[in-house]
């Protein structure tokens, strides 16, 4: 019974870091986003792929948690296994901080892009209001 819950912690072990492994890889490509054109929609994309390895992270580690209470001490290719996840997490964590920081800037320019085309748009409206008066104030004196 013992092997058996070491065996499939060292599985769910190994399964998490690959999917900390395709959230970095999935995290690097989004930090390459803002060069992109925003036509593309891969950005969407990556977003969709990166919640759903975060489900699956925390499933599995759930899982991984509740076998790791079974066992009285962490053999050492689990406990390989763990460092390895514990690197894999701290590397993803820094690449969503940069993620969230290009996140921030983008949305704070186009914040200042929106109020650049507000107050455009009103200018004008100013604008087509008074040559509406002007044109109609011609129109009565003729």
């Amino acid at each position: 019974m013992v092997q058996r819950t070491e065996n499939t912690c060292i599985a769910l072990a190994a399964q998490n870091n690959v999917l900390y492994h395709k959230m970095l890889s999935t995290l690097e490509e989004m930090a390459k986003a803002p060069g992109k054109d925003w036509q593309d929609l891969s950005l969407g994309e990556q977003l969709t792929t990166f919640l759903a390895l975060q489900k699956q992270i925390a499933t599995n580690a759930n899982t991984l948690n509740a076998q790791l209470q079974q066992l009285d001490d962490i053999p050492e290719d689990l406990e390989k296994l763990l460092q390895e996840k514990k690197t894999l997490l701290e590397k993803t964590l820094h690449a969503n901080n940069l993620v969230t920081k290009q996140a921030e800037a983008m949305k704070s320019l186009l914040g200042e892009e929106m109020k650049k085309i507000k107050s455009g748009h009103t200018a004008l409206r100013g604008y087509q209001e008074q040559g509406a008066a002007t044109s109609r104030g011609f129109r009565r004196s003729l």
